[in-house]
């Protein structure tokens, strides 16, 4: 007989928004290892005695290697197979979606040793047997790092779909316009991401697609139209009323109460 999964008792919300917070300090990382890269070569191309001996661009080096160990360790935590943590495995145990996508993500990460470095070389360390497994961590390539984490990124875009809707590719599309702007620490801003203002065209669209998709919630509301007590539909949310055939995008949303109106 099989044993039956324990039930995720943890909030969805709070799930998405903890591992959303996890891929913005991941995303920052890996702006800084890229930026580190090239403050390194630059200096490097300019120095004409570039040697061994400490020099300046040393501390660069050692700041690079401590954000890639932190990066490593890091997106490895979010493959664990574990709910009582900030994991991916959590968020499709709960929504009982993309489990093959988050294996799939772990394989990755096991077949490029970046678990492996994680427990012998960087963060919960296992006792190595002998001295010759132990001085040597597996050398992991800054382009599987890039690949791991466009795939936690993919992933985690896919589980805001299935829990904001249609609204979530417009939030990472503006999120994304902010990627190389200096904001520390990193975490809230993505913690927020589906509180991002969104211009009227956006919102309609998302309306549009939530109505189509049957996820829309239209009420009606009491407002004056054109000096006349009247009741409209509305979408609070997006902050959109419908006026015969024709939805409008108010400038101001969550809406919250619409005294009047002149059409």
């Amino acid at each position: 007989m099989s044993r039956k999964k324990k039930e995720v008792a943890i909030d969805i919300d709070l799930i998405l928004t903890n591992t959303r917070g996890e891929i913005g300090d991941l995303i920052l990382n890996w702006v800084l290892i890229q930026d580190s890269y090239k403050i390194v070569s630059d200096a490097k191309r300019d120095q004409e005695d570039y040697s061994l001996d400490f020099k300046p661009t040393s501390w660069f080096e050692i700041i690079q290697d401590k954000l890639i160990d932190d990066t490593i360790s890091r997106i490895s935590e979010l493959s664990e197979s574990k709910i009582s943590q900030v994991t991916f495995y959590c968020a499709s145990r709960k929504l009982n979606r993309l489990a093959e996508e988050t294996k799939k993500f772990r394989n990755y990460l096991d077949k490029n040793s970046f678990v492996a470095r994680r427990n012998r070389y960087i963060s919960h360390k296992e006792m190595p047997k002998d001295w010759g497994k132990a001085l040597i961590p597996p050398n992991i390539p800054f382009y599987k790092i890039t690949k791991a984490l466009a795939i936690a990124l993919s992933l985690q875009k896919k589980f805001d779909e299935l829990y904001l809707g249609p609204s979530s590719r417009y939030l990472w599309k503006e999120m994304r316009g902010k990627r190389y702007t200096l904001m520390y620490p990193m975490k809230p801003f993505y913690y927020l991401l589906p509180h991002l203002s969104l211009t009227n065209e956006q919102r309609l669209q998302i309306f549009k697609e939530e109505y189509e998709s049957g996820i829309v919630q239209i009420e009606m509301i009491d407002t004056i139209l054109n000096k006349v007590k009247a009741k409209i539909p509305c979408n609070r949310k997006w902050g959109i009323i419908i006026i015969g055939n024709k939805a409008l995008a108010l400038d101001q949303y969550p809406l919250i109460e619409l005294k009047s109106i002149e059409m």
